[in-house]
């Protein structure tokens, strides 16, 4: 979907996973705060999930954070956090879909992240 030449080299260094524990560190500080899913992920088809805005959804908004941090661009929409951070719907469904609960803390994304990486890796 990207031109290779477009990705910031920091991503060539940074692997799916490594995004997933980064942000779960991030919301691991944030432990207190409260943040909103979002709504119904897991039903759009890839298409629609790539061009859905992520402004409604502050979980994805702090995402959209990390990978700033870490100096990847994205573009305000799901496909261009995921484009640059290897993030799925899959992942974005068990992260920070509302069916898990419409406002969380830090803590319980975090919880959700580690638990991400549990089944990735296991």
């Amino acid at each position: 979907m990207n031109d290779l030449t477009r990705i910031p080299f920091t991503f060539v260094a940074m692997t799916h996973l490594s995004f997933l524990q980064t942000a779960a560190q991030h919301f691991e500080m944030k432990d207190k705060e409260t943040f909103t899913a979002a709504r119904g992920l897991e039903h759009l088809r890839l298409e629609e999930f790539e061009a859905q805005r992520i402004s409604g959804s502050t979980i994805f908004s702090e995402l959209e954070t990390v990978a700033s941090n870490l100096g990847l661009e994205t573009d305000g929409t799901f496909g261009g956090l995921t484009s640059t951070t290897g993030l799925t719907q899959e992942d974005a469904h068990k992260i920070g879909c509302a069916c898990l609960g419409e406002i969380v803390t830090g803590q319980k994304v975090a919880e959700r992240l580690h638990a991400r990486i549990k089944e990735l890796t296991e």
